[in-house]
């Protein structure tokens, strides 16, 4: 009511104030990397990104989330910083691992998400900060409010032992490092087994997964996926795909989050439009393509790899 608000005291005021920020960093992961990020922006497919995420932890849409996205249009902030933060942020008891193709690059994004932790934003709403005893790039750990040590983050690499971490949310953000190891049917094999064998196996009951990347080749983590994949169904784990080429090959419409609710997402674009504009326009796009050649524009750019 504007005119009981009216009548409010300034500390009436700033706590309504809070109370609406908390509630608008907690509605997704983009939310979240807005308010704590330096140099987030909310482009258009990153909310689209956002929105996926937290419908899968929210509304239970899916198991496995995987993210087909071009090269160079912010998928990581999103998925591998904003996301752990977010998500530690709803429930501070859990705990988030995050694989890439490297571990000592896994760990960046480790290092990043524990300093967007560590923000007063976070810290203020929250009451979690990262437990001073437990505070490296690779594994970390979060304190409450009154002391209590809780849930927190630890990264690896694709490919690499995990042993003795588990995780309620598991991301694994470009597990393929370059063309070498995209052509080689060992190196494919190797993170295949590592998904199967180390990274599934490691999940607490009732976890999610995260896959974000842009794609290489039909062997890839998702094309593996998507073979295993039958009936949107992958060894009883429902599997979402949605693909964002960087420029549009048919006329698209995504939709994301309940009808209605502020994390809602519907956005269009017609044939040839780019994903992200702001970055890489369609002159930007077309100059890529003629640079990079038909097989990197087809796997890296459209997500449409060939042989």
């Amino acid at each position: 009511d504007p005119a009981e608000v009216a009548q409010w005291n300034p500390e009436q005021l700033a706590l309504y104030a809070a109370a609406l920020d908390r509630a608008y960093m907690l509605a997704s992961p983009d939310r979240w990397g807005e308010r704590t990020i330096h140099g987030f922006v909310r482009y258009p497919h990153v909310q689209l990104m956002g929105a996926e995420i937290a419908d899968m932890i929210e509304r239970d849409t899916a198991d496995i989330l995987v993210l087909e996205v071009s090269v160079r249009h912010g998928k990581s902030f999103c998925s591998s910083i904003a996301t752990p933060g977010w998500f530690l942020s709803k429930y501070p008891d859990r705990t988030v691992g995050l694989a890439s193709y490297e571990a000592d690059f896994a760990a960046q994004w480790g290092r990043k998400t524990r300093e967007a932790i560590g923000s007063p934003t976070v810290r203020q709403h929250f009451g979690i900060e990262v437990s001073k005893q437990s505070s490296a790039m690779s594994r970390w750990d979060l304190v409450t409010a009154d002391g209590r040590t809780a849930g927190g983050m630890w990264t690896a690499g694709a490919g690499g032992p995990i042993e003795g971490k588990g995780y309620h949310l598991g991301i694994v953000d470009d597990p393929i490092k370059n063309r070498e190891v995209a052509d080689s049917q060992e190196a494919l094999e190797k993170i295949w087994d590592w998904w199967q064998a180390t990274l599934i196996p490691r999940g607490e009951p009732g976890n999610k997964l995260i896959v974000v990347m842009s794609r290489w080749s039909d062997a890839d983590l998702i094309g593996r996926l998507r073979a295993a994949s039958e009936n949107s169904e992958y060894e009883g784990k429902r599997l979402r795909v949605v693909r964002m080429p960087a420029m549009a090959d048919e006329d698209e419409k995504f939709t994301a989050g309940p009808k209605g609710s502020v994390v809602a997402v519907q956005w269009e674009r017609k044939t040839g439009e780019p994903l992200c504009p702001e970055r890489y326009d369609i002159d930007d796009l077309s100059e890529l393509r003629a640079s990079v050649g038909p097989w990197t524009w087809a796997a890296r750019y459209q997500q449409t790899p060939a042989p």
